[in-house]
């Protein structure tokens, strides 16, 4: 069995909090989607999401999207996906399974309730993995910018960060490409 992490997150400076409404997610936001493949380090894909506008309606959100980056990877039947309760990620994990014929034994779908207080569920499943790729790409954009990230909006900055990042450990992990230089861990 394959087990895949999933998460989303968006780019802002600063968490939420009540008295900051200003970080609060807009809908031109830069969203980004992300998958580790655990116990295979090097096995990971990051995506921009393009259509963010739904972030502020009731529906679920980003749920075509995250349909659409299930698409891209291919995930094998006997696959069990790990994500946290978004009801964007529940939506579009149904839809995938619809859409490729798959029961609930061949794609499972593992729910971390970070909400509760949960790092892992009743059954020792875990975001930790997806969840601090997340903080080794921040840092690393930060460095890799001089300081600071590009601002929330820039879109293409972002694409073209999280290709470098990608490209870079696939290439540490198959030929040993030196990275300490780059600034990369």
């Amino acid at each position: 069995r394959v087990i895949v992490e999933v998460d989303e997150t968006f780019l802002n400076r600063q968490k939420r909090t009540r008295l900051s409404p200003g970080t609060r997610p807009q809908a031109h936001q830069v969203w980004l989607w992300g998958l580790v493949v655990v116990g295979f380090p090097q096995l990971f894909f990051f995506r921009v999401l393009e259509h963010p506008d739904d972030a502020l309606d009731g529906r679920p959100r980003g749920a075509t999207e995250i349909k659409k980056c299930f698409d891209m990877v291919g995930l094998p039947p006997l696959t069990t996906i790990v994500s946290d309760k978004w009801r964007g990620t529940i939506a579009a994990v149904k839809r995938y399974r619809t859409a490729n014929g798959m029961t609930e034994i061949q794609l499972r779908h593992e729910l971390v309730d970070h909400s509760a207080g949960e790092a892992t569920n009743e059954r020792g499943y875990t975001t930790n993995h997806i969840e601090g790729r997340w903080s080794v790409l921040k840092r690393w954009a930060r460095y890799r910018c001089g300081g600071s990230l590009p601002t929330f909006r820039d879109r293409a900055q972002w694409k073209l960060l999280l290709a470098e990042l990608q490209f870079r450990k696939l290439l540490h992990a198959q030929k040993g490409f030196p990275t300490k230089r780059s600034g990369m861990r």
